[in-house]
């Protein structure tokens, strides 16, 4: 199952940085989810170590769970669209 979480071009440093601990991650494989895709946007976050680069993002597996980190995608459509669960910050205040 996939989980798509995504922040616009927004920087929303502390959802992203949540996603990323292990305790998170348990809680979705927990739940069924293998595959959390990110759209990070200009949030600035720690990657792990064992991370490879590829266009545009990042790929990694940890505590189970395949992760995909873009800063950037030239398009959201197909993942809202395959997303078992999606997650969004709320606007800008």
């Amino acid at each position: 199952m996939l989980v798509f979480i995504t922040v616009g071009s927004t920087k929303f440093d502390s959802l992203i940085q949540s996603v990323l601990t292990d305790d998170i991650l348990e809680a979705f494989r927990a739940k069924g989810y293998t595959h959390i895709t990110v759209q990070c946007g200009n949030s600035q976050f720690d990657l792990p170590p064992g991370v490879t680069a590829y266009e545009g993002g990042w790929t990694f597996e940890r505590e189970g769970v395949q992760l995909e980190i873009w800063k950037f995608k030239p398009s959201l459509e197909e993942d809202y669209n395959e997303a078992d669960l999606v997650v969004s910050h709320a606007g800008l205040s």
